[in-house]
């Protein structure tokens, strides 16, 4: 009898699973993620602009049973401010923010994140 494995390889941008480690996302950019195993937490940082909005989002998930949830912080030592499958957010200062992405099955996702004008 032959037995398949269905491993999740990890993505391009690992080792990312503390806040000091986050990756950067670009606005408008859309980035391929995975979260390859169960413990598995996907950091990433983007730049904002005081007073400008954002939207971030999962664009693409493919497990479509798993719960995709972003967590987004203002710093590493922050709490989250806000948690979902997509994001609003008013930048109240420039810099970076924090996005925790995290789940309960390991899958394949695309995350984009863009200003709102």
């Amino acid at each position: 009898m032959l037995t398949a494995s269905c491993g999740l390889a990890p993505d391009s941008y690992e080792l990312d699973n503390h806040c000091s480690s986050a990756k950067p996302i670009l606005v408008d950019e859309q980035q391929a993620h995975s979260l390859h195993s169960r413990y598995d937490k996907d950091w990433l940082r983007l730049r904002v602009e005081a007073g400008r909005r954002y939207r971030v989002r999962i664009a693409r998930n493919f497990v479509n049973d798993s719960r995709l949830v972003i967590e987004l912080q203002e710093s590493c030592t922050g709490f989250s401010s806000d948690r979902g499958s997509f994001l609003f957010y008013t930048a109240t200062a420039s810099g970076y923010v924090y996005l925790k992405v995290s789940g309960q099955k390991r899958t394949r996702y695309e995350i984009v994140a863009t200003e709102i004008r």
